[in-house]
């Protein structure tokens, strides 16, 4: 099962896995899912770039496009996306991702975005989800 979104107003995660009902997607309330393998986040990460990342609040990658693409808290603006260099969302309201590409959405800017992680680099999803849930949850 993985988990791919979550929605802060009720409190749920949106779960996919590879046989029916997952297949199809359902929301799951963070209490019945128990862990069984942890994710690696941005402060357990081998890779000394993202080591470093973990401490500025960001994520930061090439995507398949070639483009450098950074994730980063704005302290009380929330989150922004940036494209080489330039900020293409901001306030992101929502962070969704589905098979390697990461989708957000923010109250400003071009309000929409997506950038696809290379195969390979999937610890990098899972650090934008970690970093989006913490940045929404206050911590």
């Amino acid at each position: 099962m993985i988990l791919q979104e979550y929605n802060e107003g009720l409190g749920e995660w949106t779960v996919k896995g590879n046989k029916f009902p997952l297949s199809v997607g359902m929301s799951l309330s963070a209490q019945f899912l128990e862990v069984v393998e942890p994710a690696p986040t941005l402060l357990t990460s081998d890779n000394e770039n993202c080591q470093q990342c973990a401490n500025q609040g960001m994520v930061e990658f090439t995507d398949t496009d070639g483009d450098k693409v950074v994730i980063k808290d704005n302290n009380a603006l929330g989150m922004a996306f940036y494209v080489n260099g330039a900020k293409v969302v901001d306030d992101l309201i929502k962070l969704q991702v589905s098979d390697h590409t990461i989708r957000l959405e923010g109250y400003s800017a071009d309000k929409f975005a997506a950038a696809t992680v290379p195969i390979g680099q999937e610890h990098i999803l899972k650090q934008a989800l970690n970093l989006f849930a913490d940045i929404q949850s206050g911590k």
